[in-house]
């Protein structure tokens, strides 16, 4: 049923299956009678799937993803003519890109197919939910705690808190407030005279910019970007400032980006909560609990 909907042709579908049109028809006719319900619908153009059918399609994939995953199990990774492949998503933490690539370099070059998806929150939570990734990395903003963690639980997603930290203030050495060292304390109103970079998708879409939470109301323009590497780009070479979620403890362990200053905000009562989101039906593969291990001792 998975070739058939990627081809919307019985014909095509058998093809790559290597079994005749009759058979998978056969198939497709005894499965339907099985279910009691129509999959598909035939026509001159080719095959349609119903409603029930595509359901039928979504949840054989995520059974196939957890077959593989099973079948990993006692398998190591390193053995020799094996590629595993781990995805996860993350929102922008260069942390984990670096960890990331701290976990690829463990293992014998070849072995491991490492895919990781940088999105916005709402992004790494359908990556997720759609199972294109084993798990995500996301921040939840105290503002919106409730309703976010509402909006997992309704999408059958587990949230596992791994530290609460606050935002910052990030500018570069051609910012005039970097003179003041790293971590001191600015207001809002010191920002007032400098443009602000920020991600075209906002903290959250469903409600405001991260900027505005933390009572920064006024900055002289704006310079939108649409990636982590675009915004250091931007501050490297201007005088803007951006508000970003700073991880204390993961930077312990990473180095922050050269030539910039964090810095503390006045009164900040709004803070991150940062951890990972999967599945409540799915198990994670071995590798993504090596990962997850490897995650959560940056905290311990």
């Amino acid at each position: 049923m998975i070739e058939l909907y990627k081809t919307k042709s019985i014909n095509r579908a058998a093809a790559n299956l290597f079994i005749s049109q009759p058979n998978l028809s056969q198939s497709v006719r005894r499965l339907e009678d099985e279910l009691g319900c129509s999959l598909i619908t035939r026509s001159s153009r080719g095959v349609s799937f119903t409603d029930k059918g595509k359901d039928f399609v979504k949840y054989a994939e995520d059974v196939i993803r957890q077959f593989d995953r099973l079948q990993s199990i006692g398998r190591d990774p390193a053995d020799a003519g094996e590629m595993h492949t781990l995805s996860f998503s993350s929102m922008n933490y260069r942390p984990l890109t670096l960890l990331a690539a701290e976990f690829y370099n463990k293992f014998p070059q070849g072995s491991l197919r490492l895919m990781l998806h940088e999105q916005d929150r709402d992004g790494v939570i359908d990556s997720v939910v759609n199972g294109d990734s084993e798990f995500g990395v996301i921040n939840i903003l105290s503002s919106y705690q409730k309703d976010l963690i509402k909006q997992l639980k309704s999408r059958d997603l587990r949230f596992t808190e791994l530290s609460s930290d606050v935002p910052v203030v990030l500018v570069s050495e051609r910012h005039p407030l970097y003179a003041l060292g790293n971590f001191a304390s600015v207001a809002p109103k010191d920002l007032e005279d400098f443009p602000l970079v920020r991600y075209g998708t906002m903290d959250h879409t469903h409600y405001g910019d991260k900027a505005h939470l933390v009572g920064i109301t006024k900055y002289a323009g704006e310079i939108i970007v649409d990636s982590r590497s675009a915004m250091h780009e931007i501050l490297e070479n201007t005088n803007a400032f951006a508000v970003v979620s700073y991880n204390e403890k993961l930077y312990e362990h990473f180095s922050y980006y050269p030539g910039t200053h964090r810095l503390f905000i006045d009164r900040c009562t709004l803070t991150h909560k940062f951890g990972w989101i999967m599945r409540e039906d799915a198990m994670l593969s071995p590798l993504a609990n090596d990962f997850i291990r490897t995650l959560t001792s940056c905290f311990s």
